[in-house]
């Protein structure tokens, strides 16, 4: 538990700290320019989340729509509901033709239920069959089983709902002409209610994620960026969040005696981006979405930001082998391969040591403190600028590795304190010994002249003269 970090280490440790931190600030740079563009002073972390999640939430959309597997998974659904759909408007270049050809190939029973789960704007959240997480499999399996919708309504209770408008498995759905024709969303049997309830389910949510085919349609027209538009599904984290919000333990009654889930309530505003809106340059009130997009940007940007972070740990703890490694063998004169038994391994192993935790809290701070460096000159003073900047995994490591390197400096004072009062208890162990060793002698000595004089006093007696004498 002793850090032997010399100079030498600390000073590669800093350096690697700077170095990675300097790294990461440029390709940080690329990233925003590559999600907002040229300009981007007037945007803030949420920002670049919805629009970096968006931005990889589309390219999914690309990349299953030219997937011969979904192909052919949209083919078994039109021979499961003998659907003549037209899917000609599907284009590779137009995300409006993508998003259109899943909408009509994949349809799920609840997406008629809408106005029963807060209509257009909240339905994907409200209704459980539209979360894209276990639950949210589950009640689609269950809405094929029982023909019922799972949910809740406006102000969070949890509902359950029958189907309407299906005839024998079967719903109708207006095409591009305008007349209408029935398409199966119930299984006639339990292996047709698996496919529905599994495969379609899925291909159906890739559709919402990037929200209605017939927005973003209006989107290309106009020639706008189609990032962050449309309803959305809530992420897994909103739906976990979601679910929890429908226990009966959140809903309380108001002062006017009627129920109310503030919890269910803020998730809604959340969700529908009322939340986190703003104010635009025209003085217009922009609303903010939190759904699968913002949650897939987070992920796709924590994964960034650790990259460097795990470069420094690489490097710090690759040096710190190579170079006890080196030191070893010139210690114990190693001259070939056989010779490496006689390593220390827990010596020159980069883990579970003080030298090498002294050494990642020096690379961290570095690490911190160049990435705070780079944020504030780049951000010029703006706030949401600097906070956009900020590396948190870099950050999170710093206060593990301050952390770790505190607790190892405390269990080495106890440690020491410790020997430090055993040896003090020693000392005044031996001392007490001593002592008593002292008082046997002289008890023993007291005894022996005791029974000295007593033997003398016996043998004068026995020849009858007296003690002077």
């Amino acid at each position: 538990m002793t850090s032997d970090a010399d100079t030498i280490d600390l000073v590669v440790a800093a350096s690697s700290g700077v170095i990675t931190a300097a790294i990461d600030a440029i390709l940080k740079e690329k990233r925003l320019s590559n999600v907002f563009g040229a300009d981007f002073s007037d945007k803030d972390l949420l920002d670049y989340f919805n629009e970096s999640g968006a931005k990889k939430v589309n390219e999914k959309i690309e990349k299953k729509a030219q997937d011969g597997k979904t192909l052919k998974k949209a083919k078994e659904s039109i021979e499961k509901d003998g659907s003549l759909f037209d899917t000609s408007e599907m284009k590779a270049d137009k995300l409006s033709g993508m998003v259109s050809y899943f909408e009509k190939r994949f349809s799920i029973p609840s997406d008629s239920m809408e106005k029963y789960f807060g209509g257009g704007t909240t339905h994907h959240l409200n209704d459980f069959a539209h979360h894209p997480s276990i639950i949210g499999l589950i009640f689609s399996l269950l809405t094929q089983f029982t023909e019922k919708c799972y949910g809740t309504d406006k102000i969070g209770k949890f509902i359950v709902v029958p189907l309407e408008n299906i005839n024998n498995g079967m719903i109708a759905r207006t095409k591009g002409d305008g007349t209408q024709k029935s398409i199966r969303v119930i299984g006639r049997n339990k292996k047709e209610k698996l496919f529905f309830g599994i495969t379609v389910w899925y291909y159906h949510l890739i559709s919402d994620m990037a929200g209605s085919s017939g927005t973003i349609r209006s989107i290309e027209k106009h020639n706008l960026s189609a990032l962050g538009v449309g309803a959305g599904i809530p992420g897994p984290l909103m739906s976990l969040a979601k679910a929890l919000s429908a226990l009966p333990i959140f809903t309380t009654l108001n002062k006017n005696g009627k129920e109310e889930n503030k919890f269910a309530q803020k998730i809604s505003e959340i969700y529908d981006g009322s939340a986190f809106a703003k104010i635009d340059e025209y003085g217009k009130k922009v609303k903010r979405k939190v759904d699968y997009r913002t949650e897939i940007g987070i992920k796709k940007e924590l994964a960034d930001q650790a990259k460097m972070v795990i470069v420094n740990e690489i490097v710090v703890r690759g040096f710190y082998f190579i170079r006890r490694l080196a030191m070893e063998v010139k210690e114990k004169k190693i001259k070939n391969i056989k010779g490496f038994d006689k390593i220390d391994r827990q010596r020159i192993m980069p883990f579970k040591n003080r030298t090498v935790v002294r050494m990642m809290t020096v690379a961290s701070t570095a690490f911190v403190a160049t990435n705070l460096t780079a944020a504030a000159i780049q951000s010029a003073g703006n706030p949401a600028q600097f906070v956009l900047r900020i590396n948190v995994v870099g950050v999170g490591r710093c206060v593990v590795a301050i952390g770790v390197d505190i607790v190892e400096g405390i269990k080495k004072s106890q440690l020491e304190n410790n020997w430090s009062i055993f040896i003090e208890k020693e000392k005044t162990i031996s001392l007490q010994l001593e002592q008593q060793n002292a008082e046997i002698a002289n008890d023993v000595l007291m005894a022996i002249t005791e029974e000295r004089e007593q033997s003398l006093d016996d043998l004068i007696m026995f020849m009858g003269g007296h003690r002077n004498e």
